[in-house]
């Protein structure tokens, strides 16, 4: 099946949008005709000037969806991951990525530091399943609204799920900042002979040279698994724009764990304020089809509750841990923070930060309410108060969500 793209563009403002035709062919798909060079050339701009960016494919007409698969915009999504960390990508700050029943989830939060900057992210109507969406909270940290309507990651018909669901929103920065203890662990045992007090700072976060000879097969350059599977640079130019560097800070570091002290990463509290998704049709609704808007209305409303009061639990256990590690010993361990942006994946010190008491005041006497959900979909009726249908509609300059 063809597609047909229409592209505008404006200083601070990218959309594409691609429609499915109403006459079926296999042309597009033979002729290898894809649209993965257009992200190449925005990934080369060379002016941060974008704000905002829509990039959505028309889900396939329900009476063409029989003996035709969804067309193919694009082929492959590494384009996107290498825009993700490009200068372009640099201040975008809301971002609509629609393609429908695939996941572009995985290389769009590969890297650390990927689009530094967003605050809104729309990924309607993919395949987002449930391990996505840990993964997208935890890459980015300044999030406030995401939108995964009609995405299937969502099962949960037991309100006692929902708490689950809840509270790992909440502690989401938790799974974040052990991963990253694992991982500067790991860093130093590798590194620790090789970094001496003259070259403490020329070391910081650079690995250990691999050793000559004839390598085998486990240390191989390139490999033919996975070939849609994220390759991620080793740097780009939001990664070494955006961080927080500061050189001081990492020899500090260096020379804490010379003295053999631990590093503790504290972990952030998610700035996530609003999450649209699709809940599964209740039991009872299905049972009972005289009453189904009814029995539907209040299971929603469980689901909400329960959602809260996973997250009040989530953030109640944030409140120990910073309380455990504000009170560990000085002489035995010392605890960081992860600048926004940084990953675990960061080599070294790199992204840490010491804590100092007007953070620990600002962790405590912070305010966390759950995020507003909204199950309404991409409808006109039926959204719940302060949902984030209304809070990003107008980012896109049109009014999808009330007429798909």
């Amino acid at each position: 099946m063809s597609s047909r793209v229409l592209c505008v563009q404006s200083r601070s403002h990218s959309p594409q949008r691609f429609f499915s035709v109403q006459r079926p062919n296999y042309y597009q798909f033979h002729a290898g005709i894809y649209f993965d060079l257009s992200i190449g050339a925005l990934t080369k701009w060379t002016s941060p000037s974008l704000r905002v960016m829509s990039i959505t494919q028309d889900p396939q007409a329900q009476q063409m969806r029989t003996g035709f698969a969804q067309p193919l915009v694009f082929f492959n999504f590494q384009p996107f991951l290498d825009l993700s960390i490009s200068r372009t990508a640099c201040n975008i700050t809301s971002l609509r990525l629609r393609v429908p029943g695939r996941d572009v989830t995985a290389f769009l939060a590969a890297a650390p530091n990927a689009f530094p900057s967003l605050a809104r992210l729309g990924l309607s109507t993919g395949s987002v399943r449930g391990g996505q969406l840990n993964k997208v909270l935890s890459r980015f940290d300044r999030l406030e609204h995401l939108a995964l309507d009609n995405c299937p990651f969502l099962s949960y018909r037991d309100p006692e799920d929902w708490v689950s669901l809840g509270r790992e929103c909440a502690l989401v920065g938790v799974q974040k900042a052990k991963a990253r203890e694992k991982a500067i662990k790991a860093w130093w045992a590798n590194n620790a002979p090789v970094i001496t007090e003259g070259n403490v700072g020329q070391q910081a976060g650079a690995p250990r040279k691999a050793k000559s000879g004839r390598k085998g097969l486990a240390a191989a350059t390139i490999s033919i698994r996975g070939a849609n599977a994220p390759s991620v640079p080793v740097a780009g130019p939001s990664v070494a724009s955006s961080a927080e560097d500061s050189t001081a800070e990492e020899e500090a570091l260096l020379e804490a764990l010379q003295r053999n002290l631990s590093i503790r990463v504290a972990p952030r509290p998610t700035k996530l304020r609003t999450l649209t998704l699709s809940a599964p049709t209740p039991i009872e609704a299905e049972q009972d089809a005289d009453d189904s808007d009814d029995n539907t209305n209040d299971s929603l409303e469980v689901y909400r509750e329960k959602f809260t009061e996973g997250w009040n639990s989530g953030i109640a256990t944030l409140g120990a841990i910073w309380a455990r590690m504000k009170a560990l010993n000085a002489g035995r361990s010392i605890v960081v923070r992860l600048t926004l942006g940084a990953g675990p994946e960061m080599p070294g010190p790199k992204g840490l930060r010491r804590i100092e008491e007007e953070y620990w005041a600002e962790l405590e006497q912070g305010s966390y309410p759950a995020p507003s959900l909204c199950f309404a979909g991409l409808k006109a009726i039926g959204h719940a108060e302060n949902c984030g249908h209304r809070a990003t509609v107008h980012r896109w300059h049109d009014k999808d969500f009330l007429d798909m």
